[in-house]
C-alpha cells in the first residue's frame, strides 16, 4: 500500500468481529417442531392407510359401504389370550413411546449442555 502512490488511502473503521449468536436454526425449536411434524407425518400416513384399505367390523357397515348383500360373516371370540396379547401389544406400545420421549429428552438435554459449554 505505501509503495503505490496516489492509489487511495485505507482504513479500518470497525474491526471484524464474531456475531455472539448463532447464524444456525434456533435448535431448541427447530428440534421439537421436528419432533412435532414426524408424528403428525406418521398418523397421516396411518389415517390414510386406513382409509385406503378399510376394516369392517361387522357386516352392516360392510353391506352399507359396498351395497352388495352379505351373505355370512366369521367373528372372533375374546378369550383369555387374546386380550392378554391385545394388553401386550398396548403395553410395548406404550413403552415404545416413552422410550421415543426419553431418548428425545435426554438427546435435547445434551444438546443444551453443549450449547450452554460453547458459549
Amino acid at each position: 500500500m505505501q509503495a503505490v502512490a496516489g492509489v487511495g488511502e485505507f482504513r479500518i473503521i470497525d474491526p471484524p468481529r464474531v456475531s455472539p449468536r448463532p447464524v444456525t436454526p434456533n435448535r431448541p425449536v427447530l428440534l421439537p417442531l421436528g419432533l412435532l411434524a414426524a408424528l403428525a407425518a406418521g398418523l397421516a400416513v396411518c389415517f390414510a392407510a386406513t382409509r385406503i384399505r378399510p376394516t369392517f367390523y361387522d357386516g352392516k357397515s360392510l353391506r352399507g359401504a359396498t351395497g352388495l348383500p352379505v351373505l355370512g360373516t366369521v367373528s372372533t371370540v375374546a378369550d383369555p389370550m387374546r386380550r392378554r396379547g391385545k394388553q401386550r401389544q398396548a403395553v410395548a406400545f406404550l413403552l415404545g413411546l416413552g422410550t421415543l420421549i426419553s431418548v428425545y429428552a435426554a438427546g435435547f438435554a445434551a444438546l443444551m449442555l453443549v450449547s450452554v459449554r460453547a458459549v
